[in-house]
């Protein structure tokens, strides 16, 4: 990673390459970006932290935090990195992304490419991004469209 960079005019930024003991910094950023994803379930620290540290000591996967100069964590972004079963392509899934409203636009800009750096730097030869119908899905959309993105495949959820 490119370490500190000056982010938002004059709001200086740090996106760190997380390790299991930075994902206690980033639970507020998850619990948010959790009351978007699935609302009605509720959120889990535990199940958070376990999934990401068994991400993280297998070197499955990344997680990029951005921290503002004030030490908050105000974004981030995880993936895990993956051949499909038919294949040898490698991929690299993103799990979330998520930056505080307030910090949004150039920040998050910054921060998609600091994934995709880093999903290159470790192989992959793919990028699968999802969103979410209930967060801005026409924006994110035409965001994706022009980053070179083409729709490949669609999920619904049911609780049984």
């Amino acid at each position: 990673l490119q370490g500190n960079q000056a982010c938002g005019g004059r709001q200086e930024m740090m996106f760190i390459r997380a390790n299991a003991d930075d994902l206690n910094d980033c639970l507020p950023c998850a619990e948010s970006f959790h009351k978007v994803y699935d609302p009605d379930v509720p959120f889990s620290k535990d199940a958070f932290l376990s999934y990401w540290k068994s991400i993280l000591y297998t070197g499955q996967g990344f997680m990029i935090m951005v921290e503002h100069r004030d030490g908050d964590i105000i974004g981030g972004v995880g993936g895990v990195i993956a051949n499909f079963m038919t294949s040898d392509v490698k991929n690299c899934i993103e799990m979330f992304w998520w930056v505080d409203p307030e910090f949004r636009g150039e920040i998050g800009l910054k921060l998609y490419r600091e994934f995709e750096s880093e999903a290159k730097k470790l192989g992959a030869e793919r990028l699968l991004m999802a969103y979410m119908n209930n967060s801005d899905p026409d924006r994110l959309a035409k965001f994706y469209k022009a980053k070179g993105f083409t729709p490949w495949e669609y999920h619904v959820i049911k609780d049984i």
